[in-house]
């Protein structure tokens, strides 16, 4: 499949994405290894990242959050807020978590994220995308 690295701004955030398959897309946040967090600088990119995906058709959206030491509060916001327009085009979306601090900050701020689907690899969170919209497609 394609894989492509947008550049909405020369100063933005590493953010790349993967089309694995015919409806899923894999979006990589911190694709570049010296960087280490999604905050206030990450939230502008992925958003003209999922802008851009759903301008396609995508909407079975992975974020791999692999790598990440940090997730701040705008980062949760930025990701629960494109649940909601990927779900407004009939999609989902699935975040990849490994790091246990990461995976913490998603317990501690329960509240906003609970919303979302957290797996511990791309391809548990493929599986569960690919399942809900084959039973989305069957109702």
């Amino acid at each position: 499949m394609t894989d492509r690295t947008p550049a909405p701004d020369d100063d933005a955030a590493p953010v790349s994405y993967e089309h694995l398959s015919e409806r899923v897309t894999v979006v990589r946040i911190g694709a570049d290894p010296t960087f280490d967090g999604f905050d206030v600088y990450t939230a502008r990119p992925v958003r003209a990242v999922v802008a851009d995906l759903l301008d396609q058709g995508r909407n079975l959206l992975v974020f791999d959050l692999t790598g990440l030491a940090i997730v701040d509060s705008t980062g949760l916001v930025t990701l629960v807020k494109a649940l909601k327009l990927v779900r407004a085009h009939g999609g989902d979306l699935a975040v990849v978590v490994t790091e246990e601090r990461v995976l913490s900050i998603f317990r501690i701020d329960g509240r906003r994220t609970r919303v979302l689907t957290l797996c511990a690899s791309v391809d548990r969170a493929v599986e569960l995308l690919e399942r809900r919209d084959a039973e989305r497609s069957r109702s």
